[in-house]
């Protein structure tokens, strides 16, 4: 803002003015020439006249200054913005970005034009201006939350009139420094328009440009990271005559740090390793924390730039497919998969992708960040859950017999999507299986990463080595192995940080390599509990190998004297091969699914159907036996909450993981709203609060049997129940709002009736409402209850009266077996009930004395006039 000194020079002329009319002020005032007081009453009434007029002159003249003032300061307010907008525009055109973005190239080149800029602090600006054009109408903004520590850990959400635009859990801020989210991308200059879901100061800095730190500039620079065409990377390696091109991509970093924009530079590999080879090191700069360069900050797709700036480099060198490798961990394990599609012959080496982006849906950052910004215009943008996703690229991968590096945890399924740990029977698929977390994987694998970039480019060796002696030790379902090996070693092999050492199985063509630990005798590595082998589903026999692979390129391989043996109570589980995908469409076939998490195992078979391709719901029913249940399509009218997809299930695993098949049918279909159906008379209260914690937004839990040590009057049932994330069937407390708020109510039989299951029907044909009701009135039973009381639905009614749409009706078959003992008598004969489930009868309440009973005249008077309103 401008100095109060500056606003006020241009109001001289005004000054002019006032000086006009000031002599007749001062004349009131002065006691020079203020009249002297007259005895006569006349004359002091006249003078009290004129000082009245000189008074009232006085303030219009005062009201016409204020007013003369506060235009002047408009209007010089005005041509300051102006003038700023202008210089504005002129700083952002396109030549000012071009001649911005010339400049930081030739800094990031010179150490001493880059201190100079930043001595004099205008490389900030000059990033800003050279950084990533957006569309008209968007802007970066940079978010500040003051006072953090009081807010730790806790969700937040941005705000811009009332629409979410980003949103994040807080975290620490680098020491030093504030919290800050820079680069969210907003339709707004007015900072009025933006507010916080949290009760904290914040501060919000709108440009036309991004944001950067002084640490992100010094990175850039020192690892030589370059913008072309909104695409950002760095080169390292022969940049004349390369032989071989290595491609990696970037990680995520934390959502607080100084330096957002990482490169995968594997500073291990020197200039010497690389001498025939090209090094390209992608930085996804987009966004936030990037976007996994699926789009650019402004929604733009990359896959065509990046894609012909690889095929620039491998036309201008003359490199074929082969002689390409792609490399990156987490999010770059990802990106690696995306770019790789075109390239049928190149290697891929990767570490712990994320399989299925949707899955990720629900973290704060997902949720308010890409998924929140992909789905706004999805005709202009790409959509992360319409995209191909990497699991369905990769299954593509394997199907073409590609050569593939994979690198993994047991214990990350959100992670794998349990893919990688059933797939066997594919060549050149070599499969290496880490303890540790998922942000610990690339770490500990890092002697195997490096071995394997330098067979790649050329510089490995491989040496034989003696494997003296092999035990096995069991534990319940679990093996542990201890090998003895040559000594005499370089010291480097004994060194975990340096030498990665596995245990080798050969599966039907697949490598399986589970890592080991070094003891301290250098010649005995053995497996730590982290690192045992499942005898569920793990091919124990078939180890018969150790393999070392070393930071330098050498590998050690050995073989056992004598294979792995499983005890004789340990049962190899009969798991799907081949991981069959999750499907919402099975034809009316029955299909399997496994989900593995370590050592627990999910498996199922389920049949699904699309019920409507425009809906917005998948439901999910678990049922105890799939070959005796089926699904019947409901009519195809208009609801709230139209079903998409709906999905029978059964467990054969006592329920482990169906919360996980549930949360994966919904992503599949692309549902924004889940209901789970349970329908199974062997689940228990901890059942059904797994399948109410499902981690979806939109979720509805249903209950239509008698669930044992469920006790809906008590935390944290009846709170679910409040909140409608859980509808147990058959409970008076929860039928009156069943009756009352389902938008299928029109359907539904009236109150202070007796419902009878057998005659419940819904027909498929889209027939109207006021055709439906006539028939539902035709079906009442002519049995009464007292007015203070509440209809029940029967166990085996088809659960198809929900607040938020209409369940489909799942029914069973008669089994052949006329002893069966589950069927109920009084039930539908196609449908299945529980031999425990017995009829609720009403209890009898007294009637109130000053209330009118069912039974008098006044009663039925008023019931035949409801009548008559009614017929017509």
């Amino acid at each position: 803002m401008a100095p109060q000194q500056d606003l006020q020079q241009p109001q001289e002329p005004e000054s002019e003015l006032q000086n006009s009319q000031e002599p007749e002020f001062e004349t009131q005032d002065s006691p020079k020439t203020q009249p002297k007081p007259q005895k006569s009453q006349e004359l002091a009434t006249i003078s009290q006249g004129s000082s009245a007029q000189v008074e009232k002159k006085t303030a219009t003249q005062k009201v016409k200054n204020c007013a003369q003032n506060a235009v002047t300061k408009v209007s010089l307010t005005f041509n300051k913005k102006r003038a700023r907008n202008a210089i504005k525009k002129v700083a952002f055109s396109p030549k000012s970005r071009d001649f911005a973005r010339v400049v930081n190239k030739y800094a990031r080149r010179n150490e001493k034009i880059a201190d100079l800029l930043l001595e004099k602090g205008a490389h900030d600006r000059l990033e800003r201006l050279g950084s990533e054009r957006l569309e008209a109408g968007k802007y970066f903004a940079k978010l500040t939350i003051k006072n953090w520590e009081e807010y730790r850990d806790q969700k937040f959400r941005l705000y811009q009139n009332g629409k979410v635009v980003y949103g994040n859990q807080i975290e620490p801020p680098a020491r030093g420094f504030p919290l800050e989210y820079r680069n969210i991308i907003v339709t707004s200059r007015d900072i009025a328009n933006f507010s916080l879901s949290i009760d904290a100061p914040f501060t919000l800095a709108i440009s036309e440009g991004a944001f950067t730190t002084e640490q992100q500039v010094k990175y850039d620079i020192q690892y030589g990271v370059e913008q072309h065409d909104n695409v950002f990377y760095s080169l390292r390696g022969n940049t004349t005559n390369p032989s071989k091109i290595l491609i990696t991509f970037p990680g995520f970093g934390p959502s607080t740090t100084r330096v957002s924009y990482a490169v995968s530079y594997l500073k291990a590999l020197s200039d010497q390793d690389l001498s025939d080879t090209l090094m390209i090191c992608f930085q996804d700069r987009y966004m936030v924390s990037g976007t996994y360069m699926m789009c650019d900050s402004s929604r733009r797709a990359l896959y065509p730039k990046v894609k012909k700036i690889l095929d620039n480099f491998k036309d201008k060198y003359g490199i074929e497919d082969d002689k390409m490798l792609f490399f990156g961990a987490s999010k770059g394990g990802s990106i690696a998969i995306h770019y790789a599609q075109e390239y049928p012959q190149a290697t891929l080496l990767l570490a712990v992708p994320q399989m299925n982006l949707p899955y990720y849906m629900n973290k704060p950052f997902f949720r308010y960040n890409l998924y929140g910004t992909f789905r706004e215009n999805l005709d202009q943008a790409p959509d992360i859950g319409k995209l191909q996703q990497p699991e369905d690229l990769l299954r593509s991968y394997l199907e073409q017999k590609r050569t593939i590096h994979y690198f993994y945890t047991t214990s990350d399924e959100l992670s794998n999507h349990s893919l990688i740990e059933l797939v066997r029977g594919v060549p050149k698929l070599t499969k290496y299986r880490i303890n540790g977390k998922h942000g610990e994987v690339a770490r500990i694998a890092l002697p195997s990463i490096l071995n394997i970039i330098r067979e790649f480019l050329g510089a490995n060796t491989e040496r034989s080595i003696a494997c003296e002696d092999v035990r096995t030790f069991h534990d319940e379902q679990f093996l542990y192995s201890q090998l003895r090996i040559e000594s005499g070693l370089p010291e480097s092999a004994s060194s975990d940080t340096e030498t990665n050492w596995f245990i080798e199985a050969d599966d039907e063509g697949t490598k399986l390599r589970v890592l080991l630990t070094s003891h301290s005798y250098d010649f005995v590595k053995y497996t730590k509990p982290a690192q045992r082998l499942y005898a569920a589903y793990d091919p124990i026999e078939k180890f018969d190998k150790i393999v070392g692979l070393n930071t330098d390129g050498t590998r050690y391989i050995g073989t056992f004297p004598e294979r792995l043996t499983r005890a004789e109570d340990q049962i190899q589980e009969p798991v799907f091969n081949g991981a069959p995908k999750l499907s919402i469409d099975t034809q009316g076939n029955i299909e399997q699914y496994t989900i593995i998490n370590g050592a627990n195992l999910g498996r199922f078979q389920y049949r699904a159907h699309i019920i409507n391709h425009d809906g917005v719901l998948a439901e999910v029913h678990i049922v105890d036996d799939i070959n005796r249940a089926s699904y019947v399509r409901e009519s195809s009218f208009q609801e709230t909450t139209p079903t998409k997809s709906l999905t029978v299930v059964e467990s054969l695993d006592d329920f482990t993981f169906v919360q996980l098949f549930a949360l994966r049918t919904v992503i599949t279909s692309g549902c924004e709203r889940l209901r789970i159906v349970l329908h199974s008379a062997h689940a228990d209260a901890e059942i059904v609060k797994s399948l109410v914690k499902t981690d979806w937004i939109k979720v509805q839990v249903v209950v239509v049997r008698p669930v044992e040590n469920l006790d809906i009057d008590r935390r944290p049932f009846a709170n679910w129940i409040k909140k409608r994330r859980l509808n147990v069937l058959g409970s008076a407390q929860r039928q009156r709002t069943l009756l009352t708020e389902t938008p299928y109510q029109k359907t539904v039989l009236p109150r202070r009736r007796a419902i009878t299951p057998d005659k419940i029907s819904v027909s498929a044909s889209s027939t109207s409402q006021a055709t439906a009701k006539k028939k539902a009135k035709k079906t009442v039973s002519k049995a009464t209850v007292q007015s203070s009381t509440v209809e029940t639905l029967p166990e085996s009614t088809p659960v198809d009266t929900m607040p938020s749409g209409v369940l489909h009706k799942v029914s069973y078959e008669q089994p052949p077996s006329a002893t069966h003992q589950e069927t109920n008598t009084t039930s539908s004969p196609d449908v299945e009930s529980s031999p425990t489930q017995k009829a609720e009868t009403p209890q009898e309440n007294p009637t109130p004395k000053n209330k009118k009973t069912r039974g008098s005249a006044s009663h039925k008077k008023k019931g035949n006039l409801l009548a008559r309103k009614r017929r017509r």
